[in-house]
């Protein structure tokens, strides 16, 4: 099948088996854009009926991280524009004399083309982001003592939204202008993207609602819980230059046509390292794209992945063709995965052996995602009596606070749960420590949810993380952290979070 009569690999039979999969996966809304070059884009809408609104070509949808597509395309012309002939090679300290990170070569030789293609070894702290972005933040010292995780530029897959959002400063300082208005100015409002926004209130009723699945201990299916919080007090989606945008399927479609006219984005597709699998991790590519190598067609574009949403944008070169999904679940990523894999495949004359394989490896992927039980963390009782109380804070990983009821005899749980991303979102989580002695503990997350979905599921456990008190001076006290999964501090030999007592 050519590219020229795409129209018939979105036909009956591939709605049949799509609706299928969404309710098989759990995935109560989707909308796709199939983009031929040189031809109209095919726009397909879908959602389950009693479970989820109605999805339209205007229907906005949080893409998270595929934010970061149109802001590199905004920053790359703020630097066309300012002169520069070479824009991923510009040392940021030439913009922003004040850039400082925590290794004096990485501040010398930090490139435009680092920062957005996260070539910067470090890592992504993902708890930090629970704090707001705006204009207004101080990026610069948001990322000066983040450590490296690598000596710089090796890690050439350390994905990092902190470093990404130095382009809102960059082009605030390269075109006098805020972020919002010159990103409106300059892609969004020449292509006529009128439905992208960056934020919830610009989206108003078109805001789609957003779905976590929720699993028993044993990894059953309990119940689909929509979002807690309004959209803009989401904490993973907060960062504006690099996690908040909001799109439609139309608009996503006119930025799949626009993306081959791009100049840089041929070197935008070059990976670092050699493309995976569709069935492994993807790898990074140089300007923060993911490369992908289905069936031997290199896919090159971004992923967005948020509480209760999904969303991917890639173009297949060999096939001249891009592919936009929208999805309102967590689970969505399964969902877009298969997709690819028909329209690949439709165009290829391989459906039904791609399709097969890729859902093959998709069920064991969920099989072992939904595992929720995690035994390798037994009942620990303390052998100190030490407390901690107080606030505490890190530039870097935002605000932690320990209450008198925080500090337990025992740490009481025989099983671990894994908790969904961001489970803040999903009910009230508080940290429970126990002490060992010597400024040491060991500690976890409780997390009570369901009250607002009028179903309590109680109390779980989850984020097992080791503690040390440390006193810097004698006025200061800081904590150090290893283990907390959403901070990716790692093992015990990785790198902590510092907090100082507030």
């Amino acid at each position: 099948m050519s590219v020229s009569n795409c129209k018939e690999v979105l036909g009956d039979e591939f709605e049949g088996r799509l609706l299928d999969l969404m309710r098989r996966w759990k995935v109560p809304g989707c909308a796709i854009a199939l983009v031929p070059a040189a031809e109209q884009p095919i726009i397909k809408t879908y959602h389950l009926e009693g479970i989820c609104e109605p999805i339209t070509n205007q229907s906005c949808f949080p893409v998270a991280s595929c934010t970061k597509l149109v802001t590199n395309l905004a920053l790359i012309k703020a630097l066309e524009t300012a002169g520069y002939d070479h824009p991923l090679d510009v040392r940021i300290k030439d913009i922003l004399p004040e850039f400082q990170l925590s290794e004096p070569t990485a501040t010398e030789e930090c490139l435009v083309g680092d920062i957005i293609g996260h070539r910067c070894s470090i890592p992504a702290f993902d708890f930090q982001s629970i704090r707001p972005f705006e204009e207004g933040v101080d990026c610069l010292s948001l990322v000066k003592d983040m450590p490296l995780s690598h000596p710089f530029r090796e890690d050439t897959n350390s994905y990092s939204s902190a470093m990404h959002q130095l382009t809102l400063p960059l082009i605030e300082q390269l075109t006098g202008n805020t972020f919002r208005a010159y990103v409106k100015e300059a892609i969004l409002d020449p292509l006529g993207m009128s439905a992208t926004c960056h934020s919830a209130t610009e989206a108003g009723s078109s805001l789609a609602l957003g779905y976590q699945v929720r699993y028993d201990a044993k990894g059953m299916q309990e119940k689909m819980m929509t979002l807690r919080h309004p959209y803009d007090a989401l904490g993973a989606v907060s960062g504006l230059a690099s996690l908040r945008m909001m799109t439609s399927i139309e608009d996503l479609s006119k930025l799949l046509t626009h993306l081959p006219t791009v100049p840089l984005f041929a070197e935008m597709s070059i990976p670092h390292q050699d493309p995976s699998t569709w069935v492994e991790e993807a790898e990074m590519c140089a300007p923060g794209t993911l490369a992908i190598l289905l069936d031997g067609h290199l896919m090159s574009g971004y992923t967005g992945a948020c509480p209760g949403f999904r969303s991917h944008v890639v173009h297949v070169p060999s096939l001249g063709v891009g592919i936009g999904v929208l999805t309102n679940s967590t689970e969505g990523l399964y969902l877009i995965r298969w997709i690819e894999a028909w329209v690949v495949g439709a165009l290829t004359g391989k459906r039904e052996q791609l399709c097969e394989k890729v859902i093959n490896q998709i069920e064991k992927d969920r099989a072992a995602f939904h595992q929720t039980v995690m035994t390798q963390c037994p009942a620990l009782r303390g052998s100190g009596d030490e407390k901690l109380i107080g606030n505490f804070y890190s530039p870097t990983f935002g605000s932690l606070t320990f209450t008198d009821d925080c500090t337990v005899d025992t740490r009481p749980f025989g099983n671990m749960m894994n908790m969904p991303w961001l489970p803040h979102l999903y009910g009230d989580v508080r940290p429970l420590i126990t002490s060992m002695g010597g400024g040491r503990f060991e500690g976890c997350l409780e997390w009570t949810a369901g009250a607002e979905q009028e179903q309590c599921w109680g109390r779980q456990y989850g984020y097992p993380f080791r503690l040390e008190v440390v006193s810097v001076d004698s006025e200061e006290e800081e904590i150090r952290v290893w283990g907390m999964a959403w901070l990716e501090s790692g093992s015990e030999e990785g790198p902590p979070a510092v907090y100082r007592r507030v």
